[in-house]
């Protein structure tokens, strides 16, 4: 069975198995919990959002198979786990004081 949106062919099978293998990825590799936490859901959301859609897209563009889906679904949700612990690491805090001091020394201006 394949969807006709607006000229784009999907596959709803192969699409609905990368969709939902990215999802219970984000579901089940549960981060580390932190004091901030409540702080990220709207980002947390934001990330399995865009990685479903990420899985369903390269899905659709190379009309996949069901077991190529689900494989590209974890990649997807494993993806996003990824940039949620980059997010929360020292490496990323490091990097992002870094920028603001290079940015703030860039912008000074001369008294």
């Amino acid at each position: 069975m394949v969807w006709d949106l607006g000229g784009i062919l999907v596959p709803v099978v192969p699409s609905l198995i990368g969709v939902l293998a990215a999802l219970l990825v984000r579901i089940i590799v549960v981060t580390s919990p932190h004091q901030r936490a409540r702080n990220l859901r709207a980002y947390n959301v934001a990330v399995t959002l865009l990685t479903m859609l990420g899985a369903a897209t390269y899905i659709t563009d190379h009309q996949l198979g069901p077991g190529q889906s689900f494989w590209t679904g974890v990649a997807c949700g494993a993806a996003g786990v990824s940039m949620i612990e980059l997010a929360r690491s020292q490496f990323f805090s490091a990097l992002k004081a870094g920028a603001q001091t290079t940015l703030r020394a860039m912008l000074k201006t001369k008294e």
